[in-house]
């Protein structure tokens, strides 16, 4: 709605206007109240249509067919692990960097973590030959001689299969495969 016009809310005094707040619109004339956008979408101040509802950051538009209504439904959905999105609107999420991976919902560009096996801040490298890194995020890498009794099970595989020295006429690439030379 709009401040001083028919398309604004009225006080309970009747006497001031009020604009719809984010989140909400007003499409109508008269003092009825501002409607609210759906779940995970935000509008302008003012806003006079449904139309500029938008979806969130951290959020896209999809949109599928309901039978039963005949018509498209959209909603706005997570970011997907690997994507993230800074600004509210209606585009695709972006793709997280290289050697990086966010949770659901990242809002920007920091949600995107070295993955396990990669270390930086903005930019992730492999760890060096001889190190490794079992977790997600910006640490740095272990070297392999460094002994660490508390890995759970799993990170104790990452490990040992990082840290693994190759056997005469081969050598390990970064996805942790033996290549045969």
């Amino acid at each position: 709605g709009l401040v001083g016009s028919e398309m604004c809310i009225r006080d309970r005094n009747w006497k001031a206007c009020t604009p719809c707040a984010a989140g909400t619109y007003k499409q109508s004339l008269g003092s009825a109240q501002c409607s609210t956008c759906s779940v995970n979408q935000t509008s302008p101040v003012m806003s006079t249509a449904r139309t500029a509802c938008i979806c969130k950051a951290g959020f896209f538009l999809t949109s599928s067919f309901d039978p039963w209504l005949q018509y498209d439904v959209f909603a706005c959905t997570l970011c997907t692990p690997g994507k993230y999105k800074n600004v509210s609107g209606n585009q695709p999420c972006s793709n997280c960097p290289i050697n990086t991976m966010s949770s659901s919902g990242g809002t920007d560009l920091s949600a995107c973590q070295c993955n396990a096996g990669f270390t930086g801040s903005v930019s992730c490298f492999a760890c060096a030959a001889g190190t490794y890194k079992t977790v997600i995020g910006s640490g740095s890498c272990t070297d392999c001689s460094v002994d660490e009794p508390f890995l759970d099970a799993t990170r104790q595989v990452q490990r040992a299969q990082a840290c693994q020295q190759c056997r005469p006429g081969t050598y390990q690439n970064t996805s942790l495969s033996l290549i045969h030379i």
